[in-house]
Order: structure tokens, then C-alpha cells, then sequence
């Protein structure tokens, strides 16, 4: 009887020091420790198992990203965030390849823009935090897909609960219609900067900027700092009088509305 009881309290000894299951642990001390894991480590927690990735799913931990950008190439698109790296190449027809750490996985039945939407939701799902910078760029190659990779951020951007916080967003880009597929949906609040360039630029002279649409935004309004150096401008100066700093070429500049900007701007005249 003696050995019996030893035995029945050993293996009790053995279940008591056993550290406890993730999935067993209370919901107030999962979440707390959820909060704390950096964003590489969620999404390896995610594929886990299907209760843990429905409990990170429905807590949305804080991804506590400060950089977003985001390159479209020639049938490529780059997302960097968080010292993180990948690219979404289409492949064969049908199928693309995605790599990130030096590894490489091909996906078959989807094309590379599909897999960044689907990767872009995500990320912006937990991002609540405030970005110092969001960035979007082309190259100076053809895009034939541009105008789908835009819908689709903007789909994502449009569907997220809150507004994308930044404060400030940068664009390489080649129209106006790029950038009102992006800048409505970031939060005016804290975006204070930006920043617009032209993708094709070259040794030509500067491409005209329809900017009337722009301008009507919030987003404008509340800007600290423009700088559009790459463009030429059609417009009055006073189109620029909410921010304090502004880089731009001007088509035309009155010295009427320039002495008029002077007196009620926060321009830094001389």
C-alpha cells in the first residue's frame, strides 16, 4: 500500500510541476501576455493551433509598428514594417511566390496581389498605435497592375474600424488618382506631414499635379509640412496657407496673394 501511495504521489508531484498549456492559462493573463509578443512571434502563434489563432483574432494584440512601406515593381510588390521584408512575386500564371528571411514559398491558385491584400489587412488589423511613417512608392518601370494594387489598399484602408494613425505619409507616385486612393482614409488628427514625388521623374520638365481634389481633404487642411518638389502645381499659394512649411513649384504666384499669405500664414517670411 505504502508503494502504491508513493507512486500516486509522484505522478501527482509530476502534474503540478508541469507548466501550464498557453490555451489553458485565464483569458486576462493570455491577452496580457499576447500584448507583450512582438508581431513576428503572433503570427507563428496563429498557425499553432485554430483556438489560438481565433483568441489572438478576436483580441487583436497591439502590433506596435512605427514604419510601413510598402514598393510596387514590376509584378512585384515589397511590404517592409518592423525590420520585416517581403515580397510578393508573381510566379506562373496563377501562382506566386512569397519571400521573407531568406526563404521562399510558392502559393498556387493566387496571385501576388491577392497575397499582400490579404497580408496588409492583416497588419493593419492590429495596428492601432500611432506610425511615424507610411510610405508608397513605385518604380521607374510599368506597372500593369498599379491601378489593382491601389483598390486594393484602398479597400483595406477603407474598411479598417479606425482611421490609419501617421504622422506623415510619403508617395512616389504618378497621378493624383494614387494618392486619393490612400490619403481620406489616414486620420487627419495626426498626420502632419507630406510628402508627394513623381515616380517617372526623369530629365524632362516637371509633369503637372492635379491637386483640387487633394486639397478639399481634412488631411490637407491639417498639415504642418508639404513638400511636392517633383510636380508642377496649378493653384493659388493661398491653397497653402494652413501649413507652415511648404515645398513646391508654383505654375503661377501673385505678389497680391503672396503679401496677403504673408500677413495671415504661419509661413516663416523673413
Amino acid at each position: 500500500m505504502d508503494q502504491l501511495l508513493g507512486k500516486i504521489n509522484l505522478n501527482e508531484s509530476r502534474e503540478i510541476n508541469q507548466p501550464p498549456m498557453l490555451m489553458d492559462m485565464p483569458k486576462v493573463v493570455m491577452k496580457l501576455i499576447m500584448e507583450k509578443t512582438d508581431f513576428r512571434s503572433l503570427q507563428t502563434l496563429r498557425k499553432v493551433c485554430h483556438s489560438l489563432r481565433a483568441f489572438i483574432d478576436d483580441i487583436h494584440p497591439e502590433a506596435h509598428i512605427d514604419v510601413i512601406g510598402i514598393t510596387m515593381e514590376l509584378n512585384a510588390i515589397s511590404l517592409f514594417f518592423k525590420e520585416i521584408h517581403v515580397e510578393y512575386r508573381r510566379h506562373e500564371e496563377n501562382s506566386c511566390s512569397i519571400s521573407c528571411d531568406n526563404k521562399l514559398k510558392i502559393f498556387e491558385d493566387t496571385n501576388y496581389i491577392d497575397r499582400f491584400s490579404m497580408d496588409f489587412e492583416l497588419i493593419l488589423r492590429n495596428q492601432n498605435s500611432i506610425l511615424n511613417l507610411f510610405q508608397v512608392s513605385l518604380s521607374r518601370v510599368e506597372i500593369e497592375d498599379v491601378d489593382e494594387i491601389f483598390r486594393k489598399m484602398k479597400h483595406v484602408l477603407k474598411s479598417k474600424k479606425l482611421p490609419l494613425k501617421t504622422k506623415e505619409v510619403r508617395f512616389s507616385i504618378e497621378n493624383h488618382e494614387n494618392v486619393l486612393s490612400i490619403l481620406p482614409y489616414l486620420d487627419p488628427e495626426y498626420l502632419k506631414n507630406l510628402v508627394i514625388n513623381d515616380s517617372t521623374i526623369c530629365d524632362r520638365d516637371l509633369e503637372i499635379l492635379e491637386i483640387g481634389g487633394i486639397m478639399e481633404l481634412e488631411q490637407w487642411k491639417n498639415l504642418d509640412e508639404i513638400y511636392i518638389p517633383t510636380f508642377r502645381l496649378r493653384g493659388s499659394i493661398k491653397d497653402f496657407e494652413y501649413c507652415s512649411r511648404m515645398v513646391a513649384s508654383l505654375e503661377n504666384v501673385r505678389i497680391e496673394e503672396l503679401m496677403e499669405l504673408k500677413k495671415t500664414s504661419r509661413f516663416p517670411f523673413g
